[in-house]
C-alpha cells in the first residue's frame, strides 16, 4: 500500500513518507522540520554502512544527537559524508526532487526489396539493426532493458517478438541473444516485407558508463568475480565464466593520491609492504598516465560485506596495473592484470 510523506526536500519528505502508516500521509510544516527529524534514527541517513556502525558505537542513535554536534567534528571524523549527514539531520538542506529523464524509444528498421522468409537472413538483419540502434545518440548513457523485433509480412499481417533483459545492456550479442532464440521458436508465418527492431525501455547507466562507454553491469559482474576470487579463494578452480574475467593476483597495499576529480594520479609502495613485496613494474612512485575503466563491486560473502571501487590504469612508462578502493576502510590496494 502507498504512504506519503509532505515536505520540504526530499530527505525530509522521504523520512515523512517512511513514518507514515500504509495508506496513509504525514505532513511536516516548515517550522518543525528540525523537531520532527530530531526523533528519528540514524539509519535514515542515506551513507555507509560502516558510518552508521561508527555513529552507534559513539551512542549517536538519533538525528538530534547529530544536529547537537559541531560540525567540524563530524567532518574531522567523517570527511564530506560527515558534512552531508550533518546538514540532512540539521533539516538545514532541502535538495529538490529532479524528475528522470526516460528516452524516447529507439527503432531501426529496412524495407527488403523481394520479401524474405529465410530465418538466417531474417537473424543476420537483426544483429544489423541492434547495432544501427545502439549508435543513435538518445542511447547514449543508457543500457537496453526491453527490446522487440517487429516485421510487416507479404500478406499485410504483422509479426512481433520481445525481449526484457535480466541484466540491462549495451552489447551487442547480449541484446540479440534472446531475440534470435524467439526468431527460431515463434517465427514469422510467412515472408517479410519490412523489419524493425525497437528499445522500448532503459536503465540508467553509471558515470563510469558515461565516460568510459561500456557496459556497466557486465563490468560490475566482472569485478565481482575478480574480486571473490582474489580475495576469498584465490585457489579456487571452481568453474568460471571467462568472457569478461579479469585474472587478478593477490593484492598489494599502496598509497595514491588522487586528483581534483577523485581519480588516482600517482601510486606509490607503503612502507610496510616494501619488504616483502616486489613492485609490479620497474621503480616505486610511478604517475597515473591514463584511467581505462573504472568499476564498483558491492557485494557479501558470508557476513563480510565487500565494497570496492576498481580503477585499471596505464602508469608512467607502460606498467598496467588494476587498483581498488576498500570504501568501507578507505585504504588503496594494487593487484597485477
Amino acid at each position: 500500500m502507498a504512504r506519503l510523506g509532505w515536505a520540504r526536500g526530499k530527505f525530509v519528505a522521504w523520512v515523512a513518507a517512511a513514518k507514515a502508516k500504509s495508506s496513509e500521509w504525514v505532513i511536516v510544516p516548515d517550522g518543525q522540520r528540525t523537531s520532527f527529524l530530531a526523533t528519528q534514527s540514524v539509519a535514515a541517513l542515506p551513507i555507509e554502512a560502516d558510518t552508521h556502525h561508527r555513529l552507534w558505537q559513539l551512542g549517536i542513535k538519533t538525528l538530534g544527537n547529530v544536529a547537537k554536534l559541531p560540525e567540524e567534528a563530524l567532518v574531522s571524523q567523517f570527511g564530506s559524508e560527515g558534512r552531508r549527514a550533518w546538514l540532512l539531520a540539521s533539516g538545514i538542506t532541502d535538495d529538490p526532487v529532479v524528475g528522470r529523464p526516460r528516452p524516447e524509444p529507439i527503432v531501426a528498421a529496412l524495407d527488403y526489396l523481394t520479401p524474405v522468409a529465410d530465418r538466417g537472413m531474417l537473424a543476420h538483419a537483426v544483429g544489423l539493426l541492434i547495432d544501427r540502434a545502439l549508435e543513435h545518440p538518445r542511447r547514449t548513457g543508457w543500457r537496453v532493458h526491453t527490446a522487440r523485433v517487429q516485421a510487416t509480412l507479404e500478406n499485410g499481417a504483422s509479426w512481433m517478438v520481445e525481449a526484457t533483459l535480466k541484466d540491462p545492456s549495451a552489447d551487442r550479442e547480449r541484446i540479440a541473444a534472446p531475440l534470435r532464440a524467439r526468431l527460431e521458436t515463434s517465427p514469422p508465418v510467412g515472408a517479410v516485407d519490412h523489419l524493425a527492431v525497437e528499445f522500448t525501455e532503459f536503465a540508467r547507466g553509471t558515470d563510469e558508463l558515461q565516460l568510459f562507454a561500456r557496459d556497466a553491469q557486465s563490468s560490475a559482474r566482472a569485478g565481482r568475480r575478480c574480486a571473490l576470487r582474489a580475495a576469498v579463494v584465490p585457489h579456487s578452480r571452481a568453474s568460471l565464466r571467462v568472457d569478461r574475467l579479469r585474472a587478478l593476483n593477490l593484492p598489494l597495499r599502496v598509497e595514491v593520491e588522487l586528483d581534483k576529480q577523485g581519480l588516482p594520479q600517482v601510486v606509490r609502495q607503503r612502507s610496510e609492504e616494501s619488504g616483502s613485496t616486489s613492485p609490479p613494474t620497474g621503480g616505486w612512485g610511478r604517475r597515473v598516465e591514463e584511467v581505462l575503466e573504472i568499476w564498483r563491486v558491492d557485494d557479501e560473502w558470508w557476513r563480510r560485506p565487500i565494497t570496492r571501487r576498481y580503477v585499471e590504469v596505464l602508469l608512467e612508462g607502460g606498467g598496467h596495473v588494476v587498483l581498488f578502493e576498500d570504501l568501507v576502510t578507505r585504504e588503496w590496494f594494487l593487484q597485477k592484470p
